[in-house]
């Protein structure tokens, strides 16, 4: 199945914080019990919502852990309002096998409805318009887009084709990133606790209410010796 929908993009696009996620009409698995074609536009679609977009480059065992690890932590990023996007060069009906294939074969083995919808990038042009296109094998690198809900790239990172990202890590910097918006406050994107509002104004309150700080309880200290 062949959609010639946008025009080609030849070469790899340089990608900085702050610019806009480019909208193109791609061929996607998406879930559920038959894993059905259907026609994505990640700039599009998921407007006003978080994005986080990854690309799998056909390093499969690698790829089945990175799937499994976004898909345990799909309901944490849905509380974030964040949708999580795979990207992969493969057709719908290769990416079909792949999802029924054993895990210790380089599957993932997915017996239930599959959350996470999979872009089959298979002429790069979702990767080459994000830098991401490894023009040399014909494959995308792997590498992890965080997009807010205005559609600007908040977070980019590419590694080594046979290391995974951990998710935990991209679930706190979207987490992060996604408060600094609500609050306008810089933090730490602590996974453990979630941060919200709420939390803010309690440990500001908290610290209204001892009405010191640490270099004043120090210099406090140090006054009575």
């Amino acid at each position: 199945m062949s959609v010639n929908m946008n025009k080609e993009v030849t070469e790899n696009k340089a990608i900085e914080p702050l610019m806009e996620l480019p909208s193109m009409k791609l061929i996607a698995l998406g879930g559920g019990a038959h894993r059905h074609c259907m026609i994505l536009n990640p700039a599009v679609d998921y407007k006003d919502m978080y994005r986080v977009i990854f690309f799998l480059p056909m390093t499969f065992t690698c790829d089945s852990s990175e799937m499994k690890s976004f898909h345990e932590l799909y309901e944490d990023f849905k509380k974030e309002n964040c949708q999580l996007i795979a990207v992969n060069s493969d057709n719908p009906l290769v990416n079909r096998r792949w999802l029924k294939k054993p895990a210790a074969f380089g599957g993932f083995q997915f017996g239930e409805d599959l959350k996470i919808p999979i872009i089959c990038d298979h002429d790069l042009r979702l990767a080459k318009s994000l830098g991401a296109a490894d023009t040399d094998k014909g494959i995308p690198r792997r590498a992890v887009y965080i997009v807010d809900w205005d559609g600007r790239f908040r977070h980019m990172s590419m590694m080594a084709h046979n290391i995974c990202p951990s998710a935990k890590e991209v679930l706190r910097l979207a987490r992060a990133f996604r408060e600094l918006d609500l609050t306008g406050r810089v933090v730490t994107g602590v996974l453990e606790k979630k941060l919200t509002l709420d939390n803010f104004i309690e440990d500001d309150n908290k610290a209204l209410e001892e009405n010191t700080t640490p270099a004043e309880e120090k210099v406090n200290s140090q006054n009575e010796d």
